[in-house]
């Protein structure tokens, strides 16, 4: 056995964590990616689909500052 390093504990309980618990996911992932690509990335389209909802928000709020002419004016920043 091992002398008992407090360190040495922590990153060996930090690795049980991880690898037993938080990643398990990501197992399974692995496993679809043998059966089905599309099931693979699903998460990847999903993050695709919230990034491209967020790019039209951001894009419809700058047309309304455009509108208003509220673009880095004085009177905006107090």
């Amino acid at each position: 056995m091992y002398p008992s390093y407090p360190l040495y504990d922590f990153f060996k309980w930090l690795e049980h964590i991880f690898e037993d618990f938080l990643l398990i996911p990501f197992d399974y992932i692995r496993e679809w990616q043998d059966h089905t690509w599309w099931g693979a990335n699903l998460i990847n389209f999903i993050f695709i689909a919230i990034f491209f909802g967020l790019f039209l928000y951001w894009l419809y709020k700058l047309k309304v500052f455009h509108e208003y002419d509220q673009e880095n004016t004085p009177e905006t920043h107090r």
